[in-house]
């Protein structure tokens, strides 16, 4: 499908931001797994939602005491500070990754928030190999999880004309997630998001990214035998922790039913646990999808996103 340059740039611009944007909508409810509390809680509109360590109570976690509505999760800190290293450098260079990612989450970071395990683990092996003096390779954890989802829209919309795109996720992946699971789960979720800068629609996504094989079509199979159950169902059943052997089926059957981005974005909410961790990937094929129609990212919800200003800057 032949996409002139300036409909690419407008969905890849859209994409960026829908990924972050995406993420900041599911803070309030973000690693809540009672999905009928979520929905007493917000009735009909459950993104952005203020929420308190009372909302959490006796249920899961309170890991964002200190946001606020329209902040962004340790994900989209995530992808920002790759996105920052791509603007200082111009192209993806390992290293420069490694120092921004650095500069945001390790300690006097600018990151002040949660950080989950494989970040954890990953600072933890950089500072393992600075103490010995040794190059900075393999630093990424061993862990299939949503982190890894979190390098996909700024390197897929700088690279989605190469025939190395899959490498460079490979590359960028690694750094926070060197693991073989993530990086073919990474590569799936890859192939869709170039799909949407296309012009494809989620669908269309979908069977282009079954074409990968492996786990990648083997989870799309699941989402379409699975298509008359809801996305809530399907997350109950499979799972909707930060795994990608959950997450990726989850993100899969919210784009088989997506009717556009902002009725997405909410159901994937509604599935509970890590929605953040989803909206990325999530966002990002949707926001790119639906540019420039009555199905697109919502004006209303960029303007409610603290977004800083590189967060445009691709």
């Amino acid at each position: 499908m032949k996409q002139d340059d300036t409909a690419i740039h407008l969905r890849a611009w859209h994409a960026n931001v829908g990924a972050l944007v995406a993420d900041a909508a599911c803070l309030g409810f973000h690693f809540l797994n009672d999905q009928q509390k979520i929905v007493d809680l917000a009735k009909d509109a459950p993104e952005f939602y203020p929420s308190t360590v009372d909302d959490y109570a006796s249920t899961s976690q309170f890991v964002h005491n200190g946001k606020q509505s329209g902040d962004l999760t340790h994900y989209g800190a995530q992808m920002l500070s790759l996105i920052d290293s791509l603007v200082q450098k111009g192209s993806y260079v390992e290293s420069a990754y490694i120092s921004s990612y650095r500069s945001w989450f390790d300690f006097g970071g600018q990151w002040q928030g949660f950080i989950d395990e494989p970040t954890k683990q990953t600072l933890m092996n950089i500072h393992q190999l600075e103490d010995k003096d040794l190059p900075f390779i393999g630093v990424g954890a061993n862990s299939a999880t949503n982190l890894a989802l979190t390098v996909l829209p700024p390197i897929v919309t700088r690279y989605y004309q190469e025939e190395e795109l899959l490498d460079w996720v490979e590359t960028a992946v690694r750094v926070t997630n060197n693991n073989d699971v993530a990086v073919e789960y990474a590569k799936g979720v890859a192939v869709m998001l170039r799909c949407a800068l296309l012009g494809y629609d989620p669908k269309e996504c979908l069977k282009v990214a079954h074409r990968l094989g492996g786990l990648v079509a083997k989870d799309i199979d699941k989402v379409l035998i699975m298509r008359q159950s809801s996305s809530r169902e399907v997350a109950v059943k499979v799972g909707s922790g930060s795994q990608l052997s959950s997450s990726f089926v989850v993100i899969c059957h919210l784009m088989f039913h997506a009717k556009n981005y902002q009725q997405s974005i909410r159901e994937n909410i509604y599935c509970g646990g890590d929605s953040s961790g989803r909206a990325i990937a999530l966002g990002a094929i949707l926001a790119a999808c639906y540019q420039g129609g009555d199905k697109a990212l919502p004006t209303e919800w960029i303007e409610k996103t603290d977004l800083p200003q590189n967060a445009f800057a691709l």
